[in-house]
């Protein structure tokens, strides 16, 4: 989880549950003897870690602690160091948490040397898991990292497929919900990370034949046309046409990849049907 969970009672829980975590925290962070956990690590010896590609950043719109927080960069590569250690944490006041102090793994990120005029690359992971080598601290990294998908998830869930417009109540309207949404919003996740693939992979690693053959179909009537060997990206590019995507405006996003594909799914289903009753 990203800092907004770096809340004591969350992480106790958490403890108290035996589940396992990794949060990112303010590198500032106070452990419970005071010292905030980077100075805590600075003792640890920080070997290289991994050269590290940033993909480029936009300025976010607005202003306050999120738009600063994430300034704009360019593409670039960065160097990064690691440290890990053992840290405490102390129940602050006014906390209602039967937990005192807590004991937890750190790993902390850092690039040393980064280009003039750019915000070094620095993160503090609060982790359940055993950290006592390289091995360990890296493992925590990839775990983290893995949020970034996980968060694309959610958006192809709530933007693509519009969970949250359904304004469903009920536990059992959810999961009726939720069991039809949740294969397609990985579905969706699936076409936009295989077409960002190098080399490109043929449509067919997210398509069948059938569905291809249905989807160049479709296209026609918008007079969009598929090439003779179409890639994923392809593929996505023309489901995303269907939902009024324009090329010339760069890569779809979730709302108009998530409308294209609800009309050629209803689309194959009728397909589908169609020539069972024909058989």
């Amino acid at each position: 989880m990203d800092q907004e969970a770096d809340d004591f009672i969350v992480l106790a829980e958490l403890h108290r549950a035996e589940l396992g975590f990794v949060v990112r925290v303010d590198p500032g962070r106070r452990t419970a003897g005071g010292i905030e956990a980077r100075d805590l690590l600075q003792k640890n010896r920080a070997p290289l870690f991994r050269k590290v590609h940033l993909t480029p950043r936009a300025r976010k719109k607005g202003a306050g602690s999120f738009a600063a927080s994430h300034a704009p960069r360019p593409e670039r590569d960065a160097q990064l160091e690691i440290r890990w250690g053992a840290v405490s944490i102390a129940r602050g006041y006014g906390v209602e948490s039967e937990v005192a102090e807590l004991g937890l793994n750190a790993v902390h990120v850092l690039e040393r040397k980064a280009p003039q005029g750019e915000e070094p690359v620095e993160w503090m992971l609060f982790t359940s898991e055993k950290v006592e080598s390289i091995e360990d601290a890296a493992a925590v990294v990839d775990h983290y990292r893995a949020r970034w998908v996980i968060e694309e998830y959610f958006k192809a869930l709530k933007t693509g497929c519009g969970i949250e417009k359904r304004q469903l109540t009920s536990y059992e309207g959810l999961t009726r919900a939720f069991a039809l949404f949740l294969p397609i919003a990985w579905h969706l996740l699936s076409l936009r990370s295989l077409a960002r693939e190098q080399p490109p992979r043929p449509a067919k690693a997210a398509l069948d034949a059938a569905q291809l053959g249905l989807l160049k179909q479709m296209l026609r009537t918008i007079r969009y046309s598929l090439p003779s060997r179409p890639t994923v990206r392809d593929a996505m590019l023309g489901i995303a046409a269907l939902g009024g995507h324009i090329p010339a405006n760069g890569d779809p996003g979730w709302q108009v990849l998530g409308r294209g594909y609800m009309k050629f799914s209803d689309a194959e289903v009728g397909w589908r049907l169609a020539r069972c009753d024909q058989s």
